[in-house]
């Protein structure tokens, strides 16, 4: 029997985030968002038509700028659904714009028995979305010592520079879980690519069952760790 083909879904997927700093650093460790469940990302880059007299049919077009914008679905799993993130960046500095209630908003306590220390997701710093694929009908190679596969096939995208400029939470009796909804702009957006065979550097608190099926996280992206 021949190689057979195959696809990728959302739960062929893990979502990692990790902030950075105004000179493309990465600031603080690299998230893993379980949590995370749907995401869109829209690429719109208006073209205007190029016309003349006599002509019907279009004689060119005019390209313009581009907006990169999508937004992210999570879901309450025993904590603010961005704790992996937040708690990657906890205690460094984090370029957020200056407000007079840049200390408060978001955060206090309310009768001194609840305690609200995440800042609203809007003011998190700009952070990068990488999306990684591996099916459960990929192929792995060259077993290492431990019988562990060492190199795998994978698929990717990565968003650079996401700023989160809406957020909200819906609960109801009506729904057996309560999600939480992020739109976000982007900077820019490396499109859906096949990742060839190379070794994994980086670990991730993913499922031990998960560890040979999904690939870690490029080392061509992050350099060797």
């Amino acid at each position: 029997m021949g190689d057979y083909r195959y696809s990728f879904s959302g739960a062929d997927a893990r979502l990692f985030a990790y902030a950075v700093g105004p000179n493309g650093q990465t600031l603080g460790n690299i998230a893993f968002l379980e949590s995370a469940h749907t995401i869109s990302i829209s690429v719109h880059e208006p073209k205007g038509q190029a016309r003349a007299l006599g002509f019907k049919g279009i004689k060119g077009f005019a390209r313009s700028i581009r907006t990169i914008a999508g937004s992210l679905i999570m879901t309450v799993i025993e904590d603010n659904p961005l704790m992996p993130l937040l708690k990657a960046i906890e205690g460094r500095p984090t370029p957020i714009a200056w407000s007079v209630d840049a200390g408060t908003a978001g955060v206090g306590s309310a009768s001194d028995r609840f305690n609200f220390w995440n800042r609203l997701a809007t003011q998190l710093p700009p952070f990068n979305l990488l999306a990684n694929y591996v099916s459960e009908g990929a192929k792995f190679n060259d077993i290492d010592e431990d019988g562990e596969p060492d190199q795998v096939d994978s698929l990717s995208w990565l968003l650079e520079g996401v700023e989160i400029i809406d957020s909200g939470v819906v609960t109801s009796v009506n729904d057996i879980v309560t999600e939480v909804a992020y739109s976000f702009i982007a900077r820019d957006f490396k499109e859906i690519a096949q990742q060839p065979p190379r070794l994994s550097r980086i670990s991730v608190p993913v499922l031990s069952s998960d560890q040979g099926r999904h690939a870690q996280l490029m080392d061509s992206l992050f350099g060797e760790n």
